[in-house]
């Protein structure tokens, strides 16, 4: 796909050949095929009949993937957004509520975090490492979200990716299975035990930060533990007898 991609981005080839790109490229679900295709269709100057091939193969991909990120469309080119009228249509009469912050997201790499609202951005080699797949989001009125998609919202250049500059994304939550407090408390606790640099081991030793999630009783207050991560306790004065 690495030679369709550079014939459609190329300004100087026949626009039959970039043509065919485009339509080829359909059958691929690649990013850096979904990138390419997203240049044609968010420029708002691209020739409208490559715009309307680009946006058609696009529809192909998210179609699909079950996927149609409506920030993303609403910026398209006018050829292009048409083939996602009637899924944005959809998408607006069955649109999903809303996660609870704070929330705590946690990864299949085995990392948390506890986040006051929705992550907008990552480094573009966490993007490339697939960090969003399997993403979990557990927030603090015990509901649970999966990552539906994230795509950039615009291709980054070569310099930034050899940067690993942050990527802003258009990400999209889906309700998960619900979990209890003490799997979540699990997932945390191997999360802990998987931390090879004891990031999350910094105020009190690993065991006892394993503890103290275990001992929460709901998601709420797992969120304030995960969030401190025993620092309050650490800094706590002894008691004088």
């Amino acid at each position: 796909m690495n030679e369709l991609v550079a014939i459609l981005l190329d300004p100087t080839a026949a626009f039959g050949d970039r043509d065919d790109a485009a339509m080829a490229m359909s059958s691929s679900d690649e990013p850096e095929v979904v990138e390419a295709l997203l240049s044609i269709a968010l420029d708002a100057s691209a020739d409208a009949d490559l715009a309307d091939r680009a946006g058609e193969s696009l529809a192909a991909i998210w179609r699909r993937n079950a996927v149609t990120p409506p920030d993303l469309v609403n910026r398209m080119h006018p050829a292009a957004k048409r083939f996602f009228d009637r899924a944005l249509e959809r998408d607006s009469m069955h649109a999903e509520g809303r996660i609870n912050f704070p929330a705590i997201w946690i990864a299949s790499e085995g990392s948390f975090a506890v986040v006051d609202r929705p992550i907008e951005s990552c480094s573009w080699q966490a993007y490339k490492n697939g960090f969003f797949e399997g993403l979990r989001f557990f927030d603090s009125a015990d509901s649970v979200w999966a990552v539906d998609f994230a795509v950039p919202k615009t291709n980054p250049n070569a310099v930034e990716r050899l940067l690993n500059r942050p990527v802003d994304l258009v990400i999209r939550l889906k309700p998960a299975a619900n979990v209890s407090v003490s799997e979540v408390a699990e997932l945390l606790c191997t999360c802990v035990d998987r931390d090879p640099g004891d990031l999350y081991s910094q105020f009190v030793d690993r065991d006892e930060l394993k503890r103290m999630f275990r001992s929460a009783g709901t998601t709420l207050a797992l969120i304030g533990q995960a969030r401190a991560l025993g620092k309050t306790q650490a800094t706590r004065p002894l008691r004088r007898g």
